[in-house]
């Protein structure tokens, strides 16, 4: 009688890590993996998957996560980019609920098994929920402790901007099925926020724990911190308009958006003014007012300083800005965003 092979038991989690890069930090990272497996508090145990695809890598962080013992497994992105990296990782992976860690996030003990016990109480009631732990960001030897202190209506509080990090969320493999991808690829920066922001509007579920549990390491490289990343964000809100459009709530929904576009377009013009580009700035400028005229009044005073050479002909830029013949230095100083 042949003998039955053994088969291995489901893990509960997959954890996907994409690299590139990440030697430094991602010996950090897969060692904050090892209190993930026992609730501190219950006892109960969590078995992760960990899956690391490598997004081509030049130094040794692709070997550093072969010789670690709690990676499952080490593949290469089919392309180049987080999104394909992160969709490679879950077609890779079978365990039913999915984390998403960049090669320098920190998650502290206990983080996994309280998010899975919340995520299979919310399960009992319908497809479940994605749940959030609270992070901190590190910047350099500082911890300062993420913006968001409630989650309020998630399309809402999306809308105003990206605010949830990867590694904060944990979500079922049945939710992520609602969205395509799940990553959008051809998304360099802010990925993550799409990916919420069609989840959210999809009709799903989020829940804010309580708990700090992850650290989202906050670096002048990022790609959030380039001038390219503004492109991507304006992409972001350019693809999630039709949503907020279509809701049932627009009325709502699409001042929120709209206000974001100009705060995006008022990033842009920093860049700009940072790189002397005032006519890069006066555009900016008018795209943003278009974008929320009843918000043009918090527009900072010296990026309408820079652009004002360029605008002031402009039947348009005194149509927006209500500019006529006065100059920027003798405006009303804009109204503090207290959101």
């Amino acid at each position: 009688m042949l003998p039955v092979p053994r088969r291995e038991p489901m893990p509960d989690v997959a954890v996907i890590i994409p690299v590139h890069n990440a030697g430094a930090t991602l010996g950090e990272t897969l060692d904050s993996l090892r209190l993930q497996r026992t609730d501190p508090g219950t006892g109960a145990r969590v078995d992760l998957e960990v899956v690391v695809i490598d997004d081509r890598s030049t130094d040794d962080g692709p070997a550093l996560a072969r010789a670690h013992p709690l990676v499952t497994r080490v593949i290469t992105s089919p392309a180049p980019g987080i999104s394909p990296a992160r969709n490679e990782g879950v077609r890779a992976s079978q365990a039913p609920s999915v984390v998403f860690l960049d090669g320098d996030d920190l998650l502290l003990p206990g983080c996994l098994p309280r998010r899975l016990a919340r995520a299979r109480q919310e399960e009992a009631h319908d497809d479940g929920a994605v749940i959030f732990g609270r992070n901190v960001e590190r910047w350099g030897p500082l911890d300062k402790p993420a913006a968001l202190r409630a989650l309020g209506e998630p399309r809402a509080t999306l809308l105003r901007g990206n605010l949830l990090p990867p590694c904060a969320g944990l979500v079922s493999r049945r939710l992520l099925e609602r969205v395509e991808g799940p990553f959008t690829e051809g998304l360099f920066s802010f990925e993550d926020w799409d990916l919420w922001l069609r989840l959210a509007f999809a009709g799903t579920r989020f829940v804010l724990l309580d708990e700090v549990d992850c650290v989202y390491r906050m670096r002048s490289e990022m790609m959030n911190h380039r001038p390219r990343a503004v492109g991507f964000a304006l992409e972001v809100v350019d693809r999630i308009e039709p949503l907020v459009r279509a809701a049932p709530d627009a009325r709502t929904l699409l001042p929120l958006l709209q206000r974001t576009r100009m705060e995006l377009l008022l990033w842009r013009a920093s860049f700009d003014y940072r790189a002397r580009d005032a006519s890069a700035v006066a555009h900016d400028l008018l795209e943003a007012g278009r974008a929320s005229p009843r918000d043009v009044g918090r527009i900072p005073l010296h990026l309408l300083r820079r652009a004002w050479s360029h605008a002031r002909r402009s039947a348009e830029a005194r149509r927006v800005f209500g500019a006529g013949t006065t100059s920027p230095a003798a405006r009303q100083q804009p109204v503090p965003d207290r959101r």
